[in-house]
C-alpha cells in the first residue's frame, strides 16, 4: 500500500479569540502529538503540520520540527482572513489546511494515535474514530468495520 500523508493542524487563534493570551502546550497533548506522528510515520508515511506562526515556533523552540518530515507550512493559516471569528468558528484553520493540502491525506487531531496500520484507506469515504468531547460528554466510536 503506497504512502498516506498525515496531516496535524494547530492554531492558537481560537484560544486568542477567547481571551487566552499565551495558550502554550498542554504537556499531554504534546506527548500525544509526538507520539502520533511517530506512530503515524512508522505505519502509514509522512506528516506534514498547518500551524499558524505562533504554534510553528513552538515547534521549534521544543525541537520537534523533525516530526514533519513532510514539512511545516505558516503560509496557509496566515492566509485566512482576519475578519474570521475564532471564537465561534475554531474549526477554520482546519478547514483552510483542508482546503490547500494534497490529497489524498488523513487529517489526525494532535491527541490522536493510531495504533495499528489501516490496510484499505480507500475504502472508506469518510472514518470517525470519536466524537469530539464538547463539555456534555462522549463515547468512543468503533470505526472501520
Amino acid at each position: 500500500m503506497p504512502d498516506l500523508n498525515g496531516l496535524h493542524v494547530y492554531s492558537f487563534l481560537p484560544a486568542h479569540a477567547r481571551g487566552v493570551a499565551s495558550p502554550g502546550i498542554d504537556p499531554a497533548v504534546g506527548c500525544t502529538l509526538v507520539l502520533g506522528a511517530l506512530q503515524w510515520r512508522r505505519l502509514h508515511g509522512p506528516m506534514r503540520l498547518y500551524a499558524d506562526r505562533e504554534f510553528a515556533t513552538l515547534i521549534h523552540e521544543l525541537r520537534l520540527e523533525w516530526l514533519y518530515d513532510g514539512g511545516i507550512d505558516t503560509e496557509v493559516l496566515a492566509s485566512m482572513p482576519d475578519t474570521i471569528r475564532y471564537d465561534t468558528f475554531w474549526m477554520a484553520p482546519k478547514i483552510f489546511a483542508y482546503g490547500a493540502a494534497r490529497l489524498p491525506a488523513a487529517f489526525l487531531d494532535v491527541d490522536l494515535v493510531v495504533w495499528r496500520q489501516i490496510p484499505d484507506w480507500q475504502a472508506y469515504g469518510l472514518t470517525v474514530l470519536h466524537p469530539e468531547f464538547n463539555g456534555r460528554g462522549g463515547a468512543t466510536v468503533k470505526c472501520c468495520g
